[in-house]
Protein backbone atom coordinates (compact mmCIF):
# COMPACT_ATOMS: atom_id res chain seq x y z
CA UNK A 1 0.00 0.00 0.00
CA UNK A 2 1.39 3.07 -0.90
CA UNK A 3 0.72 5.15 2.48
CA UNK A 4 2.16 2.20 3.82
CA UNK A 5 5.36 2.57 1.96
CA UNK A 6 5.60 6.22 2.46
CA UNK A 7 5.43 5.77 6.22
CA UNK A 8 8.52 3.75 6.06
CA UNK A 9 10.00 5.67 3.60
CA UNK A 10 9.64 8.73 5.85
CA UNK A 11 10.73 6.70 9.04
CA UNK A 12 14.14 5.42 7.37
CA UNK A 13 14.55 9.10 6.57
CA UNK A 14 14.02 10.49 9.68
CA UNK A 15 16.70 8.15 11.52
CA UNK A 16 19.11 9.18 8.93
CA UNK A 17 18.86 12.92 9.39
CA UNK A 18 18.40 12.66 13.07
CA UNK A 19 21.28 10.56 13.65
CA UNK A 20 24.09 11.42 11.03
CA UNK A 21 22.56 15.42 10.52
CA UNK A 22 22.11 17.61 7.36
CA UNK A 23 22.38 20.83 9.64
CA UNK A 24 25.22 23.03 9.71
CA UNK A 25 27.94 22.72 12.31
CA UNK A 26 27.61 24.67 15.86
CA UNK A 27 30.27 26.24 17.00
CA UNK A 28 32.25 25.31 20.28
CA UNK A 29 30.81 27.71 22.82
CA UNK A 30 27.40 27.17 21.24
CA UNK A 31 28.20 23.52 22.06
CA UNK A 32 28.79 24.13 25.17
CA UNK A 33 25.37 25.60 25.66
CA UNK A 34 23.92 22.45 24.80
CA UNK A 35 25.80 20.32 27.26
CA UNK A 36 23.32 20.87 30.37
CA UNK A 37 20.41 19.71 27.99
CA UNK A 38 22.39 16.61 26.61
CA UNK A 39 23.14 15.61 29.93
CA UNK A 40 19.80 16.36 31.54
CA UNK A 41 18.07 14.01 28.60
CA UNK A 42 21.12 12.09 27.55
CA UNK A 43 20.98 9.95 23.95
CA UNK A 44 20.58 6.32 25.16
CA UNK A 45 17.34 4.72 24.21
CA UNK A 46 14.57 4.26 26.20
CA UNK A 47 11.90 1.65 26.92
CA UNK A 48 9.01 1.97 24.58
CA UNK A 49 6.47 5.13 25.88
CA UNK A 50 9.18 6.08 28.00
CA UNK A 51 8.84 2.97 30.15
CA UNK A 52 4.85 2.88 29.38
CA UNK A 53 3.90 6.45 30.55
CA UNK A 54 0.48 6.53 31.43
CA UNK A 55 -0.10 10.13 29.62
CA UNK A 56 1.89 8.78 26.19
CA UNK A 57 -0.08 5.33 26.39
CA UNK A 58 -3.91 7.20 26.68
CA UNK A 59 -2.42 9.74 24.30
CA UNK A 60 -1.96 6.56 21.39
CA UNK A 61 -5.06 4.83 22.12
CA UNK A 62 -7.10 8.35 21.55
CA UNK A 63 -5.23 8.12 17.79
CA UNK A 64 -7.63 5.58 16.20
CA UNK A 65 -6.16 4.93 12.31
CA UNK A 66 -8.82 4.38 9.86
CA UNK A 67 -9.41 2.35 6.75
CA UNK A 68 -11.32 5.04 4.30
CA UNK A 69 -13.35 3.04 1.09
CA UNK A 70 -13.00 6.04 -0.18
CA UNK A 71 -8.75 6.14 -0.78
CA UNK A 72 -7.58 5.31 -3.79
CA UNK A 73 -4.18 5.46 -5.01
CA UNK A 74 -5.21 4.89 -8.95
CA UNK A 75 -4.29 8.53 -10.82
CA UNK A 76 -6.82 7.39 -12.90
CA UNK A 77 -9.44 8.47 -10.49
CA UNK A 78 -8.19 11.84 -10.44
CA UNK A 79 -7.10 12.75 -13.68
CA UNK A 80 -8.54 11.72 -16.76
CA UNK A 81 -5.83 9.87 -18.67
CA UNK A 82 -5.58 7.92 -22.07
CA UNK A 83 -4.28 4.05 -22.74
CA UNK A 84 -0.38 4.14 -22.44
CA UNK A 85 -0.42 7.55 -20.22
CA UNK A 86 3.32 7.80 -18.99
CA UNK A 87 2.39 8.41 -16.22
CA UNK A 88 -0.40 6.16 -15.39
CA UNK A 89 0.95 4.01 -12.75
CA UNK A 90 1.53 7.31 -10.60
CA UNK A 91 0.03 8.15 -7.32
CA UNK A 92 -2.16 11.22 -6.80
CA UNK A 93 0.64 12.07 -3.51
CA UNK A 94 3.61 11.98 -6.62
CA UNK A 95 1.75 13.52 -9.71
CA UNK A 96 2.57 16.98 -10.47
CA UNK A 97 -0.60 17.57 -10.94
CA UNK A 98 -2.04 17.14 -7.68
CA UNK A 99 -2.01 18.79 -4.18
CA UNK A 100 -1.95 17.25 -1.21
CA UNK A 101 -3.12 18.62 1.94
CA UNK A 102 -2.73 16.77 5.54
CA UNK A 103 -5.03 18.04 8.16
CA UNK A 104 -5.86 17.53 12.15
CA UNK A 105 -9.28 18.88 13.41
CA UNK A 106 -9.78 19.60 17.27
CA UNK A 107 -13.00 21.03 18.75
CA UNK A 108 -13.67 20.68 22.19
CA UNK A 109 -12.40 21.69 25.84
CA UNK A 110 -8.62 21.61 25.38
CA UNK A 111 -8.30 21.99 29.18
CA UNK A 112 -9.26 18.70 30.87
CA UNK A 113 -12.60 20.42 32.41
CA UNK A 114 -13.67 18.09 35.16
CA UNK A 115 -16.46 20.63 36.29
CA UNK A 116 -18.39 21.34 32.45
CA UNK A 117 -21.49 19.84 33.10
CA UNK A 118 -22.82 20.95 29.73
CA UNK A 119 -22.72 18.88 26.27
CA UNK A 120 -21.71 20.67 23.42
CA UNK A 121 -23.01 18.50 20.69
CA UNK A 122 -20.67 19.19 17.38
CA UNK A 123 -22.01 16.55 14.85
CA UNK A 124 -21.84 18.20 11.24
CA UNK A 125 -19.59 17.34 7.93
CA UNK A 126 -16.32 18.49 6.46
CA UNK A 127 -16.87 19.11 2.79
CA UNK A 128 -14.63 19.96 -0.01
CA UNK A 129 -16.08 21.47 -3.10
CA UNK A 130 -13.42 19.87 -5.21
CA UNK A 131 -11.17 16.56 -5.18
CA UNK A 132 -11.61 13.80 -2.47
CA UNK A 133 -11.15 13.54 1.82
CA UNK A 134 -9.85 10.83 3.06
CA UNK A 135 -10.14 10.12 7.00
CA UNK A 136 -7.16 8.84 8.26
CA UNK A 137 -7.81 8.74 12.21
CA UNK A 138 -10.47 9.65 14.51
CA UNK A 139 -9.36 11.64 17.55
CA UNK A 140 -10.56 10.88 21.13
CA UNK A 141 -13.63 9.49 19.98
CA UNK A 142 -16.04 7.93 22.04
CA UNK A 143 -18.43 4.65 21.88
CA UNK A 144 -20.88 7.26 20.95
CA UNK A 145 -19.24 9.43 18.79
CA UNK A 146 -19.10 8.31 14.92
CA UNK A 147 -18.07 8.63 11.42
CA UNK A 148 -21.08 7.91 8.99
CA UNK A 149 -20.88 5.27 6.10
CA UNK A 150 -18.87 7.47 3.21
CA UNK A 151 -21.16 7.88 0.30
CA UNK A 152 -19.08 10.93 -1.38
CA UNK A 153 -15.06 11.20 -1.47
CA UNK A 154 -16.08 15.15 -1.18
CA UNK A 155 -17.81 14.73 2.58
CA UNK A 156 -16.90 12.97 6.26
CA UNK A 157 -20.15 13.28 8.40
CA UNK A 158 -19.83 12.65 12.15
CA UNK A 159 -21.58 12.46 15.40
CA UNK A 160 -19.37 13.93 17.94
CA UNK A 161 -20.70 15.50 21.31
CA UNK A 162 -17.69 16.62 23.99
CA UNK A 163 -18.03 17.57 27.33
CA UNK A 164 -14.92 17.83 29.72
CA UNK A 165 -12.62 17.19 26.58
CA UNK A 166 -12.58 17.48 22.81
CA UNK A 167 -12.71 14.83 20.03
CA UNK A 168 -11.16 15.29 16.69
CA UNK A 169 -10.58 13.93 12.88
CA UNK A 170 -6.73 13.71 11.18
CA UNK A 171 -7.78 13.90 7.22
CA UNK A 172 -6.22 14.16 3.75
CA UNK A 173 -7.34 16.23 1.49
CA UNK A 174 -6.40 14.90 -2.22
CA UNK A 175 -7.01 17.31 -5.50
CA UNK A 176 -5.83 17.26 -9.17
CA UNK A 177 -6.45 19.07 -11.79
CA UNK A 178 -8.41 16.51 -14.48
CA UNK A 179 -7.92 18.49 -17.47
CA UNK A 180 -4.14 18.12 -16.58
CA UNK A 181 -2.27 15.78 -19.78
CA UNK A 182 0.45 12.95 -19.15
CA UNK A 183 1.02 12.16 -22.91
CA UNK A 184 4.61 12.80 -24.56
CA UNK A 185 2.83 14.24 -27.46
CA UNK A 186 0.71 17.56 -26.11
CA UNK A 187 2.94 19.89 -24.35
CA UNK A 188 2.73 19.81 -20.32
CA UNK A 189 1.00 22.00 -18.46
CA UNK A 190 3.17 24.13 -15.80
CA UNK A 191 2.92 24.23 -11.94
CA UNK A 192 2.13 27.67 -11.95
CA UNK A 193 -0.99 26.49 -13.96
CA UNK A 194 -2.05 23.20 -11.57
CA UNK A 195 -2.38 25.91 -8.61
CA UNK A 196 -4.30 28.91 -10.52
CA UNK A 197 -6.39 25.53 -12.20
CA UNK A 198 -6.92 24.68 -8.33
CA UNK A 199 -7.75 28.02 -6.95
CA UNK A 200 -10.94 27.57 -6.48
CA UNK A 201 -11.10 24.52 -4.30
CA UNK A 202 -12.44 24.67 -0.76
CA UNK A 203 -12.44 22.77 2.29
CA UNK A 204 -15.59 24.11 5.20
CA UNK A 205 -16.25 22.40 8.55
CA UNK A 206 -19.63 23.06 9.29
CA UNK A 207 -21.55 21.97 12.97
CA UNK A 208 -24.01 23.70 15.10
CA UNK A 209 -21.36 25.10 17.25
CA UNK A 210 -18.98 26.88 14.68
CA UNK A 211 -18.19 26.98 10.59
CA UNK A 212 -15.59 27.95 8.50
CA UNK A 213 -14.00 27.22 5.19
CA UNK A 214 -10.66 27.11 3.80
CA UNK A 215 -9.04 27.96 0.50
CA UNK A 216 -6.15 25.02 -0.81
CA UNK A 217 -3.98 28.37 -0.52
CA UNK A 218 -4.57 28.60 3.34
CA UNK A 219 -4.25 24.69 3.68
CA UNK A 220 -0.75 24.95 2.86
CA UNK A 221 0.90 25.46 6.23
CA UNK A 222 -2.00 26.67 8.90
CA UNK A 223 -2.32 26.49 12.63
CA UNK A 224 -5.40 28.36 13.93
CA UNK A 225 -6.78 27.92 17.50
CA UNK A 226 -10.28 29.58 17.48
CA UNK A 227 -12.55 30.27 20.65
CA UNK A 228 -16.26 28.80 20.25
CA UNK A 229 -19.46 30.17 22.25
CA UNK A 230 -19.62 30.89 25.92
CA UNK A 231 -18.50 27.73 27.61
CA UNK A 232 -14.79 27.86 27.01
CA UNK A 233 -15.30 25.35 23.88
CA UNK A 234 -12.03 25.61 20.86
CA UNK A 235 -11.87 24.75 17.69
CA UNK A 236 -8.05 23.67 16.51
CA UNK A 237 -7.26 23.14 12.51
CA UNK A 238 -3.69 22.65 11.86
CA UNK A 239 -2.79 21.51 7.88
CA UNK A 240 0.29 21.44 5.91
CA UNK A 241 1.26 20.54 2.26
CA UNK A 242 2.70 17.30 1.04
CA UNK A 243 6.73 18.02 0.33
CA UNK A 244 9.83 16.15 1.38
CA UNK A 245 8.51 14.04 4.29
CA UNK A 246 10.40 16.01 6.11
CA UNK A 247 7.78 17.65 8.02
CA UNK A 248 4.92 16.76 10.35
CA UNK A 249 2.32 17.37 13.28
CA UNK A 250 3.19 17.43 17.19
CA UNK A 251 0.75 17.46 19.99
CA UNK A 252 0.22 16.15 23.64
CA UNK A 253 -0.64 16.92 27.07
CA UNK A 254 0.88 19.94 28.59
CA UNK A 255 1.16 20.11 32.40
CA UNK A 256 2.19 21.91 35.19
CA UNK A 257 5.58 22.04 34.53
CA UNK A 258 6.37 19.18 31.88
CA UNK A 259 4.63 18.11 28.67
CA UNK A 260 4.57 14.56 26.56
CA UNK A 261 3.56 13.77 23.20
CA UNK A 262 3.58 12.24 19.98
CA UNK A 263 5.46 13.05 16.86
CA UNK A 264 4.13 12.10 13.80
CA UNK A 265 4.22 12.46 9.46
CA UNK A 266 1.80 12.09 7.15
CA UNK A 267 -1.09 11.60 10.29
CA UNK A 268 1.09 7.97 11.16
CA UNK A 269 3.32 8.47 14.09
CA UNK A 270 6.55 8.24 14.30
CA UNK A 271 7.51 8.37 17.92
CA UNK A 272 7.01 10.27 21.56
CA UNK A 273 8.28 13.02 22.73
CA UNK A 274 8.92 14.46 26.39
CA UNK A 275 10.24 17.21 27.70
CA UNK A 276 10.09 19.99 30.97
CA UNK A 277 9.27 23.60 30.54
CA UNK A 278 10.95 26.81 33.54
CA UNK A 279 11.68 30.15 33.84
CA UNK A 280 15.65 30.15 33.92
CA UNK A 281 17.89 32.21 36.47
CA UNK A 282 18.00 34.94 33.19
CA UNK A 283 14.19 35.02 33.47
CA UNK A 284 13.69 33.41 30.19
CA UNK A 285 10.80 31.04 29.91
CA UNK A 286 12.45 27.85 28.28
CA UNK A 287 12.02 24.27 27.58
CA UNK A 288 13.19 21.39 26.31
CA UNK A 289 12.47 18.02 25.44
CA UNK A 290 14.05 14.41 23.86
CA UNK A 291 12.11 12.67 21.34
CA UNK A 292 12.49 8.70 20.89
CA UNK A 293 11.22 6.58 17.92
CA UNK A 294 8.31 4.06 18.51
CA UNK A 295 10.70 1.34 19.24
CA UNK A 296 12.49 3.71 21.89
CA UNK A 297 15.48 4.74 19.75
CA UNK A 298 17.00 8.23 20.47
CA UNK A 299 16.17 10.47 17.60
CA UNK A 300 16.75 14.06 19.12
CA UNK A 301 16.43 17.02 21.53
CA UNK A 302 14.57 20.10 21.01
CA UNK A 303 15.13 22.99 23.18
CA UNK A 304 13.56 26.38 22.55
CA UNK A 305 11.44 29.42 24.36
CA UNK A 306 7.99 29.49 25.11
CA UNK A 307 5.26 32.71 26.52
CA UNK A 308 1.99 33.78 25.55
CA UNK A 309 0.35 30.54 24.76
CA UNK A 310 2.85 29.78 21.90
CA UNK A 311 6.34 28.08 21.55
CA UNK A 312 9.28 27.53 19.18
CA UNK A 313 13.10 26.10 19.40
CA UNK A 314 15.20 23.84 17.46
CA UNK A 315 15.64 20.53 17.26
CA UNK A 316 19.31 18.53 17.57
CA UNK A 317 20.40 15.37 16.32
CA UNK A 318 23.00 13.19 18.51
CA UNK A 319 26.23 14.51 17.03
CA UNK A 320 24.27 18.26 18.51
CA UNK A 321 23.69 20.09 14.71
CA UNK A 322 20.98 22.21 14.62
CA UNK A 323 18.56 20.05 11.73
CA UNK A 324 15.52 21.65 12.09
CA UNK A 325 12.68 23.53 14.36
CA UNK A 326 9.16 23.40 15.84
CA UNK A 327 6.46 25.80 16.18
CA UNK A 328 3.44 25.25 18.34
CA UNK A 329 0.69 26.50 20.66
CA UNK A 330 -0.20 24.85 24.49
CA UNK A 331 -2.74 25.71 26.59
CA UNK A 332 -2.30 25.49 30.19
CA UNK A 333 -4.59 23.36 32.26
CA UNK A 334 -7.05 24.05 35.01
CA UNK A 335 -5.35 23.70 38.55
CA UNK A 336 -4.65 19.95 38.82
CA UNK A 337 -5.64 19.37 35.64
CA UNK A 338 -4.02 19.14 32.07
CA UNK A 339 -3.92 21.38 29.18
CA UNK A 340 -2.83 20.95 25.53
CA UNK A 341 0.26 21.25 23.38
CA UNK A 342 0.24 21.04 19.20
CA UNK A 343 2.93 22.25 16.76
CA UNK A 344 4.27 21.20 13.95
CA UNK A 345 8.49 20.55 12.86
CA UNK A 346 10.54 21.23 9.88
CA UNK A 347 13.60 19.54 9.38
CA UNK A 348 16.55 21.05 6.77
CA UNK A 349 16.86 18.39 4.35
CA UNK A 350 13.60 19.17 2.98
CA UNK A 351 14.60 21.58 0.24
CA UNK A 352 16.96 18.74 -0.15
CA UNK A 353 14.42 15.52 -0.39
CA UNK A 354 12.16 16.75 -2.31
CA UNK A 355 10.59 19.72 -4.42
CA UNK A 356 8.21 22.52 -3.57
CA UNK A 357 5.22 22.25 -1.49
CA UNK A 358 2.09 20.40 -3.78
Amino acid sequence: MKTRRARTIFFLLLITVLISGCGGEISPANTALLDPLFAKWGTTDELLGFGGDTDLSALDAEEMEQTDSMETTNLADYIAMKPGDAMSTTTPEMSPYCRVRFIRLRWGQFQDNTTMATTTDWSGTVTVNRGRLVLRKTIAFEPQDLVATRTSPKMIEFTSKTKPDFDGLALKYIICDPRATTTATTSIVTDSEITDRLATATLTFTTGPYTKFYSLKDLDKLHEIKDVGTLGNKFEIQAIGKRALCEGFMHGRWKKGEFKGIVESLNHPLGHIKGSYETNASGEKVWSAKFISRQGHFKGILKGTYGDGSFKGDVYNKDRKDIGDVTGRYIEGTEGSFGTWSGAYTLDCAEDAGKEPQ
